[in-house]
């Protein structure tokens, strides 16, 4: 038998180093691939980011376009709908003026002239004094296919016209003897 008088070492003191040595790799390792998996899911938000501010302005170009083609199919919309609507109300309103300019006073004129689909027509005329405005309107009055005329106000002009009054009158026509009218004073439906 023998007689071994060294104290024997323990197994885990005998591999200390070398076992630390693997620890260490191991966590060095380890954080080395959390490290990375930082790295490349940042570089991924980074990309991300970048893609969505891109789909963003593409977004906002698209959008915009579509609201343009919008407007412009809103325009085409009610572009149609006058054409329609005024070719359904297709009045030769010249004769219909033509006799309303025939009642003027020599001293009057008319310098703006509306109308509307519903007979209204808006007249801004330019006379000499009050009392040729009231001759006028009476005359107006006395058409049978005018409805109503409304004196809408009158101002006296200034300094360098001299005693010229501009007034503002609405001229309700029939508008069911609107056609007749416009067949009598000679206009054509076209």
């Amino acid at each position: 038998m023998e007689i071994n008088l060294l104290p024997q070492v323990p197994t885990t003191q005998k591999y200390r180093f070398q076992i630390a040595i693997v620890v260490g790799v191991i966590v060095i390792l380890f954080s080395a691939f959390v490290g990375f998996q930082i790295w490349y899911k940042t570089n991924q938000i980074e990309k991300q980011k970048i893609i969505l501010q891109l789909l963003k302005s593409e977004r906002e170009t698209k959008e915009s376009q579509l609201n343009q083609e919008q407007r412009v199919a809103q325009f085409i919309k009610t572009y149609q709908k006058e054409y329609t609507r005024l070719k359904a109300a297709d009045i030769n309103w010249v004769p219909i003026v033509d006799e309303i300019s025939k009642r003027l006073p020599s001293d009057g004129r008319i310098i703006q002239m509306n109308w509307s689909d519903d007979g209204t027509i808006k007249m801004v005329g330019d006379f000499s004094s009050l009392e040729s405005i009231g001759q006028y309107f009476q005359l107006l009055n006395q058409l049978e296919w005018i409805e109503q005329v409304d004196f809408v106000n009158a101002q006296a002009q200034n300094q360098s016209t001299s005693g010229r009054f501009q007034v503002l009158l609405n001229v309700k026509i029939n508008q069911e003897s609107l056609y007749m009218i416009n067949t009598l004073l000679g206009g054509d439906k076209k």
